[in-house]
């Protein structure tokens, strides 16, 4: 009898151990297989969401081959080429030791980055992602509502996969603003408020280049619209954001700009953007001089300020003098 009461005592243990082991594994993802912090066919992705520790939210979205950022601004190519190399090749290095786990779940919940990425709208991937030094080529990371961080790293590349994952939308966009073929343009105004006499508008009409209002002693020089639809195939672009607050952009915006600017392409696309002076407090004077060499540039479309360089834009801020002969 005393046989029989031990060989029960000692199921039920074994069995409480079973039922313990068999709950534990499922949320402990470091048991068997460790989880996959990486997608190899990035071509399926369509969207990547990141999500900030204050949970501030920026998405990248494809449709067909064009990425955006937050669903309207046209994304940098190169930038979302390297994001797509880090998903496609982040792997994991190595757990995070038992002792330290506690502290660096607590660094990835209270510094992380989220990272959801679908396809189709079907959540494939979901992690959280932390830095562990400005030093280290490793991150911390773990999958979204486990307790088991690893180290993890980017194959044959010398960056941390959290350096990678950044939140400022003005990062990920595409800094262009003008970048055409001649031969798809479709008109061009440029009126000067301070200077009517200069603005013009130049428009293509039945096989060729009109300007409106030519002075009657003065003809178009087909030499110098040529030349000057042929720059904006070059690339233009603004170099940076101001760093204003919101009364002092709010105070550039609502002053008088130096010149406004629309274009319009024969397939209907409108670009309007406004020039406006920087104006810099001369040093021991009250009074402020115009910057020479840069502008702010107000894109209505995008409620973008951006600060541009006279430099970058100068080829096509021309006045109506320069098309006369």
């Amino acid at each position: 009898m005393r046989g029989v009461i031990l060989y029960l005592v000692a199921f039920v243990g074994l069995l409480l151990i079973a039922i313990w082991i068999t709950q534990k594994n499922k949320t402990d993802t470091r048991r068997g297989a460790p989880p996959d912090f990486y997608i190899s066919d990035t071509a399926s992705i369509t969207n990547i969401q990141l999500i900030s520790e204050s949970n501030d939210t920026l998405t990248l979205t494809r449709n067909d081959s064009l990425w955006r950022v937050n669903h309207m601004y046209p994304a940098n190519a190169n930038k979302i080429a390297a994001l797509l190399k880090t998903i496609k090749k982040q792997r994991i290095t190595a757990p995070v030791p038992n002792k330290n786990r506690d502290s660096v779940n607590r660094v990835l919940e209270k510094k992380g980055n989220g990272v959801i990425i679908k396809s189709n709208q079907k959540t494939e991937l979901s992690y959280i992602v932390a830095r562990i030094s400005e030093q280290n080529n490793d991150s911390y990371m773990k999958i979204k509502n486990s307790s088991y961080p690893y180290f993890v790293n980017i194959q044959s590349y010398s960056i941390a996969p959290d350096k990678v994952y950044r939140l400022p939308p003005l990062y990920w966009r595409n800094k262009t603003i003008l970048h055409l073929k001649p031969q798809k343009l479709s008109s061009i105004r440029i009126t000067y408020p301070n200077n009517k006499s200069q603005s013009f508008n130049l428009k293509y009409v039945k096989d060729s280049w009109e300007l409106d209002h030519t002075p009657r002693n003065k003809t178009l020089s087909r030499k110098a619209v040529k030349r000057y639809l042929s720059y904006f195939g070059d690339k233009i672009s603004f170099d940076k954001t101001p760093d204003l607050s919101k009364s002092k952009r709010d105070s550039v915006i609502s002053s008088q700009p130096k010149l406004i600017f629309k274009l319009r392409t024969k397939e209907g696309e409108g670009i309007q953007f406004k020039l406006y002076p920087i104006k810099r407090k001369s040093e021991g004077k009250e009074k402020r001089k115009i910057d020479p060499h840069n502008a702010y540039i107000e894109i209505p479309q995008d409620s973008l300020l951006v600060q541009i360089s006279y430099y970058e834009f100068d080829p096509v801020l021309k006045e109506k003098s320069y098309f006369l002969k």
